[in-house]
């Protein structure tokens, strides 16, 4: 088993240093866990480090890699299930079901996820308005507990612990192995649409009427120039997975260079020549020049765009990184509080690098981001000059105002006041982890706070 000191980054380019335990097996990671303990030291489990936040980094402890923990166990088109371990990739779940006729809910946009973090943040995706975020998937899962021993918990027997640990961001345990629900699909084409939408009152009212028969897949880019009876215009793009033989459908690999240049080389002087006219005009063309059509991608082509056309787009946030929050607010609340949100970034300067929303349905996991409305997701680069602490507090004061919450596996920095207010479950979740985890073996430097 390999344990070494090292640099741990995650995808928001934020770096620890810690004891990097990589286990082969089930035994070695028991190993594992018991030498943390004798050192006194804690324990955070990491797979793909693809969080933007600090939920998978802990600073002068033992990060666990899983990533060799990725066996398939077995797949059952018949029952239309896959038994897999946690460290798996989600590329690798993708490459295996999709040939078979089958997908799952909840997929990110980046390929580099592991089920297990999946699980644990519970992330959502395209499709997670009507079929729910990535922790709808699960039917059981093994657990390693802080003693070492490993437990089943099953959908249906133990819900009160599966709604802890899926969303859980590993405070419980360490995922050992899921067995996940498999979602039947036509096929590995995606017809997609596109809709001009032209400000946020249209984009609610657009997205509020969507079929999940005729629109599986649904999410929006929002121009964060936009102001007045505009703000909010965008882009609605929807898809609808079918049979077709005019897409020879390959697994996506991630560009190594971008316009003949390495990513690192690329970004660096895309951040020397960035301006916010340069941003502007951008946004203004991309929807201008867009139109109400149609058209057909493949599968993976639509799923993870970033990845072909702009990999390593952190990059862009080098040295320092960026935060990205996503923000749910209801239904009732999500026009006028879209709408306030981008004036506090107006306020301070900071406008998004991405604007994006989504659509949401309530989920069970008690730390889930999830309910009946909508997100959005804005950023801000660390490298610049301004007042990030007032800017913060002046945003999470907008979005408790409005009962709004944040999801914790991108922005997770939160009084326990305020977790409170957005997750009224937090104190049944920290309840349950002293039962399983009594001496708070697993944090991460997220919730060293607290636990």
């Amino acid at each position: 088993m390999e344990i070494k000191e090292q640099t741990v980054e995650n995808w928001g380019l934020q770096k620890v240093n810690s004891i990097v335990v990589k286990p082969q097996s089930y035994s070695q990671l028991e190993s594992a866990i018991a030498t943390a303990q004798k050192q006194k030291l804690k324990i955070c489990a990491a797979g793909g480090l693809m969080s933007f936040s600090n939920v998978c980094l802990l600073s002068k402890n033992y990060s666990v890699d899983t990533t060799s923990l990725n066996n398939i166990i077995e797949i059952n088109p018949q029952a239309q299930y896959i038994i897999a371990q946690a460290g798996l990739k989600e590329v690798e779940l993708l490459q295996k079901i999709l040939p078979l006729g089958f997908t799952v809910a909840g997929l990110t946009g980046s390929t580099g996820n592991t089920i297990g973090g999946n699980i644990g943040n519970d992330v959502n995706g395209k499709d997670s308005w009507h079929r729910g975020n990535f922790g709808a998937n699960v039917l059981a899962l093994k657990l390693m507990l802080a003693n070492g021993s490993i437990i089943d918990i099953e959908k249906g027997k133990d819900d009160t612990l599966l709604n802890a640990v899926i969303g859980g961001m590993g405070l419980l345990g360490i995922i050992l192995e899921v067995k996940l629900k498999l979602l039947p699909i036509a096929g590995m084409e995606c017809k997609t649409s596109t809709k001009k939408l032209k400000n946020v009152e249209h984009l609610f009212d657009y997205m509020s009427n969507l079929s999940p028969i005729q629109n599986q897949y649904a999410y929006c880019w929002t121009d964060p120039f936009a102001s007045n009876e505009n703000t909010g215009k965008g882009l609605c793009e929807t898809a609808i997975l079918q049979a077709s033989e005019n897409i020879v459908e390959a697994p996506i690999q991630p560009q190594k260079t971008i316009a003949g240049l390495s990513p690192e080389l690329f970004w660096k002087l895309f951040r020397l020549t960035e301006t916010k006219w340069s941003f502007r005009l951008a946004n203004y063309f991309k929807y201008q020049l867009a139109s109400n059509k149609t058209a057909a991608t493949s599968f993976w082509n639509f799923q993870y765009p970033m990845l072909k056309f702009f990999p390593n787009w952190n990059f862009k946030f080098a040295p320092k990184g960026f935060q990205e929050w996503q923000i749910f607010f209801s239904t009732k609340n999500f026009i006028q509080s879209y709408k306030k949100i981008l004036a506090v970034c107006r306020k301070y300067n900071q406008i998004p690098f991405l604007c994006a929303v989504r659509k949401h349905q309530p989920q069970s996991g008690y730390l889930s981001f999830a309910g009946d409305g909508f997100s959005l997701t804005i950023n801000y680069d660390l490298n610049r000059k301004f007042n990030v602490q007032s800017f913060e507090k002046e945003l999470i004061d907008t979005v408790l105002e409005n009962s709004g919450k944040v999801y914790l596996g991108k922005y997770p920095y939160f009084s326990e006041e305020a977790l409170q207010s957005m997750y009224p479950e937090w104190k049944l979740f920290c309840e349950i982890k002293k039962q399983y985890d009594p001496d708070f073996l697993f944090t991460s430097d997220a919730f060293a706070w607290k636990f």
